[in-house]
C-alpha cells in the first residue's frame, strides 16, 4: 500500500462524522460535570477553596512571585489575544491570497464569546474574593484562560498550515506551557478558581478542534497532514 493511499485513508477516517464529534462530545461532558460541582457545591469547589488558600499562603511568604503572576495572566486579556489574532489573520489572508485565516479566526471568536458568555451569565459565580464583576457576568469559567488558549492557539494553528510536523509540534507545546502560564498567573493571583481554569481549557480544545477539524486544512496536531 502506498503512503499516499494510507495518508488518504487516515483524511477520510478523520472526516468521520464521530471522529469530529467524540473530541467536543468529551469537552463538553467535562464542562458539564464541571458545572454540576460548581453550581451544586460539590467536591471540586472544595477543592478550589484549598488551591487558593494554599496559594494565598505562598503568595503572603514570597510576595515578588504575585508581580510575575499578574504577567502571566495578563497574557490572556480578551481584547488584547482578539486584536492580535485579527491582525494575524488579516496579514495571512493577504498574504497566502486566501480568506480561510480570516474565516478561520472569525469562527473562533464567535463561539468563545458565545460559549465564555453564556456560561459567565448562565452560573454567575462570584470569584475567589467573593466579589462580582459588574453586569451579569460570573467568573465560570475563566475568559483570560480561553481567550489565551483559543486566540493564540488560532494563531499557531494558522502559522503552523503548510510546515512540517516537527515545527507543528512545537507549536503545540508552546500552546501547552502558555495555558499552564496564563491558568497559574491567574490563580497565583486569586482572579479565578481552578475549576474555571479548568472548564475553560476543555472550552478551548472545544473550539480549537471545531475550527481546525483533522483533515480539513490547518492544525496544530502534529501527525496529520496539513494543507494551506
Amino acid at each position: 500500500m502506498s503512503t499516499r493511499t494510507t495518508a488518504d485513508e487516515h483524511a477520510t477516517r478523520a472526516r468521520h462524522p464521530a471522529v469530529l464529534a467524540l473530541p467536543v462530545l468529551a469537552a463538553v461532558l467535562v464542562v458539564s460535570v464541571l458545572t454540576w460541582q460548581v453550581t451544586g457545591g460539590g467536591a471540586l469547589t472544595r477543592l478550589d477553596v484549598t488551591i487558593r488558600d494554599g496559594l494565598a499562603a505562598y503568595t503572603a511568604a514570597h510576595p515578588g512571585v504575585w508581580g510575575a503572576a499578574k504577567l502571566a495572566a495578563d497574557l490572556g486579556t480578551p481584547t488584547v489575544a482578539a486584536v492580535l489574532l485579527a491582525v494575524v489573520a488579516v496579514v495571512l489572508s493577504v498574504e497566502r491570497h486566501t480568506g480561510s485565516p480570516v474565516y478561520r479566526a472569525a469562527f473562533a471568536l464567535f463561539l468563545l464569546a458565545v460559549c465564555v458568555l453564556f456560561m459567565k451569565g448562565l452560573i454567575h459565580r462570584p470569584g475567589p474574593d467573593g466579589g462580582h464583576p459588574p453586569g451579569l457576568n460570573g467568573f465560570f469559567p475563566s475568559g483570560h484562560t480561553a481567550s489565551a488558549l483559543t486566540c493564540y492557539g488560532t494563531i499557531l494553528a494558522l502559522l503552523g498550515a503548510g510546515r512540517r510536523r516537527a515545527v507543528r509540534a512545537a507549536f503545540l507545546a508552546v500552546l501547552v506551557v502558555l495555558g499552564v502560564v496564563v491558568g497559574a498567573g491567574l490563580l497565583v493571583c486569586a482572579y479565578h478558581w481552578f475549576s474555571d481554569v479548568l472548564a475553560s481549557v476543555a472550552i478551548s480544545f472545544a473550539i480549537l478542534w471545531l475550527t481546525f477539524p483533522p483533515g480539513h486544512g490547518a492544525s496544530l496536531r502534529p501527525g496529520h497532514s496539513i494543507g494551506r
